[in-house]
This record gives C-alpha cells, structure tokens and sequence, in this order.
C-alpha cells in the first residue's frame, strides 16, 4: 500500500514571511555597512595624507632641513612638491604627469603612484574654466593641497603681505601639531598646490572639502592627520565662483588658527577650538 508523500515545498504565504524577513535584516544592515565603507574610505584618506606628511619629512632631511617649495603656480623657474596652476590651465587636470614626472613635482622622487594623491571620496569634475571645453573636464589626481605659507616661492606672494608668519624650515614652527600641512579640498575649489587661507578677510579663498560626512581630512606638520567635521561647511557646488564666497565664521576661525602665526604677539589669527 503507497504512502502519502509528506509535504515539501513552501506555500506562498511562506515564502512572503521569508522575503519579509530578508528585507527587514537588509533595512537594518544596509545602514551598517555603508558608514563601514564610509569609514574606510575616510581612512584611506587619513593615510594618504599621513604618506604626503611623511614625504614632507623626508624632503627636508635631503634639503638641509628645507620645506619644499609650494606656491600657487608652477613654471620653470619654480619646481613645486606637484605641478599646478590656476582653473583652467592644464596643471588642473587628469595627467599622471602632474606628479610622477620628476621634471614637474619635487615629490615623485618618493611617491611613485597617483593613489596617494586623491580622496577616496572625490568624484567630482571641476567647473569648466576659462581655457577649457565642457568636453576636456576630467576629475583632477589630486585632491590635496599644502598650506599656502609654508615655503611659498616669491612668485605665490598674493594674500602673505600682511606679516603673517611663513614657514621655511622646521626650527620655525612653533606649533607643529596646531598648524596645517595638507588640506582635502572641495573637488571644484581644487586648483593651485597651495591652500590659500585669507587671514584678514571674512572669506574663504579655497574651499575645503565636507566628502566624508560632512567633515574633512586634514594632516598637520608634526606628522599627524586627523578628521574634522565642519560645522556649516556643505559638500553643494560652489558654481562659477570656483571658491567659497562667504564662511561660517567658528569654520574660518578654526583654520585661520592651524594655518600661521599672527604678526603680532599676544593675538591669534582664530579661535582655538
């Protein structure tokens, strides 16, 4: 006598409780693992930065204790640790060249591929500038800028006439650990390989970079790099301007503070915190 077949398959009542189940542990890791990515990559960065500071280091001990030359605009009289210029020159571009070439970056002699140079984070395409077609825009290399008073060539002297300290060996920094080295730069602010900061003025001239959750990297001449989260600072497009037009006062501050030395003693050129 044949026996009845106990039941194997699933009804479709039960196969909607699975899905359901599957779609609320989704719901609940899917959150988890994208800030675990995000974290990662704002590591990355953290590195890469901390490479660049290294690299630093080592320029000065083959230079007699030098800060390598930084500036605004690269030319044949003035090698910078990288090549650059203004938006829409060809230093603002895509080229290798920009950094490994040792006849345009100081650095390429210690740094041998692009990766170090560009924020993980950093998908953004610069604003079309003057000499460049809508179709020649390609997403820079880099995304890091050095600050602009330190080793400045006389060429990269527009906004440090005011007396502010600029830095040319280590014997000079007296605050190593306050005081910037390299900045993650807003992808459409990004153009000369300096970080220019107005000291005296209620305005950004570079932007800083919001990409890791609404905060930057940052490494600063002791060797160090850290995250810092802006309190206004968005990641929006700064549109023609190219730069920020007006700052959060408490953001400003507290870059004008890691940026230089004011030319007076008993004042500081920002807030501390």
């Amino acid at each position: 006598m044949l026996r009845k077949s106990s039941r194997s398959a699933f009804t479709l009542m039960e196969l909607l409780v699975v899905i359901a189940i599957i779609a609320i542990l989704a719901g609940l890791l899917l959150p988890a693992l994208a800030k675990a990515k995000s974290k990662g990559r704002t590591i990355l960065c953290l590195n890469n930065q901390k490479q660049l500071a290294l690299t630093w280091t080592l320029y000065q001990d083959d230079f007699d204790s030098h800060f390598v030359p930084n500036g605004a605009q690269s030319s044949v009289e003035d090698q910078l640790w990288v090549y650059g210029g203004p938006h829409g020159g060809i230093g603002v571009g895509s080229s290798p060249d920009f950094v490994l070439n040792p006849t345009n970056a100081l650095f390429s002699k210690y740094i041998r591929t692009v990766a170090a140079y560009h924020c993980p984070e950093d998908k953004g395409i610069p604003p079309q500038g003057r000499n460049q077609t809508a179709a020649s825009r390609k997403p820079p290399i880099r995304s890091y800028s050095m600050n602009g008073y330190i080793a400045p060539t006389d060429r990269s002297a527009r906004i440090r006439e005011k007396g502010y300290t600029i830095f040319r060996r280590a014997s000079e920094l007296v605050r190593p650990s306050d005081i910037f080295l390299f900045m993650d730069v807003h992808p459409e602010s990004i153009c000369s390989p300096e970080f220019e900061v107005n000291m005296d003025e209620s305005t950004w001239f570079h932007a800083p970079s919001a990409l890791h959750n609404r905060a930057g990297v940052i490494a600063f001449t002791d060797g160090h790099s850290e995250s810092h989260r802006w309190k206004t600072l968005q990641t929006k497009p700064l549109g023609n301007n190219m730069h920020m037009v007006s700052a959060d006062k408490n953001d400003l501050a507290w870059v004008k503070f890691r940026t230089t030395d004011p030319p007076t003693t008993g004042t500081t050129p920002g807030a501390m915190n």
